[in-house]
């Protein structure tokens, strides 16, 4: 038997020969994942391309969000109907009695990097003061060489060590440190990962770094978030977002 995680991420041809492994008498193949966060170019992106792969295959919806706050839901949910999604392959409902409500995702532009730093750091410390202990906490940026940049760029700044709040870099993607320690992440590695607040640094430059799989990166990485999200940029957010540009913020 073969089972695939994130199966979205993978080819057809490499679907398929995974496919072949299974024992000839059972035939028993499982892939899971979800086509809108797909992160590769070459990775699968429709159920049709599915069936072309597995004619006799079994595809199972899942439309309950147990993860994320209302507001953060309803982000996820604009960001694939922006991509043109038909509204039956965006539907996301939250379970009955499951306290959703939460606070709107918040953004920053025509940020320098200075600014992304100050606006972050003062962001962070508006949860630590709502919760009175800081949760888990991730920063995306755009390359693996920015990584400890950032992490040694917010520890400097001094407003969140004053605090007794560490903030480290985890290249590779490796999540090193203590849980209660700000993580930095390469944008690269945000699959698998969940904390309760996400920053984007720069999120327009992504968009310039690469056009065509900007939405998957912001609807994966908005997805990490299950209750804060922070958006900088370093001009304006990008065109294609504007539709919900609405839905956030300036602070908390």
């Amino acid at each position: 038997q073969v089972t695939v995680d994130e199966f979205s991420d993978f080819s057809q041809l490499q679907l398929k020969c995974m496919s072949l492994m299974t024992h000839p008498k059972l035939e028993s193949f499982f892939a899971s994942g979800d086509f809108n966060q797909r992160l590769t170019s070459t990775g699968v992106s429709s159920k049709d391309q599915l069936n072309w792969i597995f004619k006799d295959v079994d595809i199972r919806n899942i439309t309950v969000s147990y993860r994320q706050s209302r507001q953060l839901a309803e982000l996820g949910a604009a960001i694939l109907k922006n991509k043109g999604k038909n509204k039956k392959d965006i539907e996301i409902n939250l379970p009955k009695k499951y306290d959703s409500e939460g606070v709107p995702p918040v953004l920053l532009e025509n940020a320098s990097f200075e600014n992304s730093i100050k606006w972050i750091s003062e962001r962070i410390c508006e949860i630590e003061q709502g919760v009175d202990e800081i949760p888990s906490t991730a920063i995306f940026v755009n390359s693996e060489d920015r990584v400890n940049k950032f992490a040694t760029s917010l520890n400097d700044y001094g407003i969140l060590s004053d605090i007794n709040i560490k903030v480290v870099g985890c290249l590779n993607g490796q999540a090193v440190g203590n849980e209660n320690n700000i993580r930095v992440f390469n944008i690269e590695h945000i699959k698998g990962l969940e904390f309760e607040a996400v920053f984007f640094v720069e999120i327009d430059e992504l968009y310039n770094m690469d056009k065509s799989l900007y939405d998957n990166y912001f609807y994966v990485g908005s997805t990490r978030a299950a209750t804060y999200l922070g958006v900088t940029c370093r001009g304006k957010l990008p065109s294609t977002s504007k539709s919900f540009k609405s839905q956030f913020a300036s602070d908390w």
